[in-house]
C-alpha cells in the first residue's frame, strides 16, 4: 500500500476521532504530518540523484 494512501486514511480516521478521542486523533494528525513531509524529502532526494545521473551521461 502506497504511502499516499496511507497519510489519506489515517487523516479521515483521525478527523473522525476528534469528537470522542482528541489526544489520539491529533496523534494520527502527527504521524500523517510526519508521513508527509517523508514522503516529499523522499521525491526530492530521488530527483536530485536522478538528475545527477542525467548530467554524467
Amino acid at each position: 500500500m502506497s504511502a499516499t494512501l496511507k497519510s489519506g486514511g489515517l487523516l479521515v480516521a483521525s478527523g473522525l476521532l476528534m469528537a470522542y478521542k482528541p489526544r489520539l486523533g491529533i496523534v494520527g494528525f502527527l504521524i500523517a504530518a510526519i508521513i508527509g513531509l517523508w514522503m516529499v524529502a523522499t521525491i526530492l532526494i530521488q530527483d536530485r540523484r536522478s538528475r545527477k545521473r542525467k548530467g554524467k551521461s
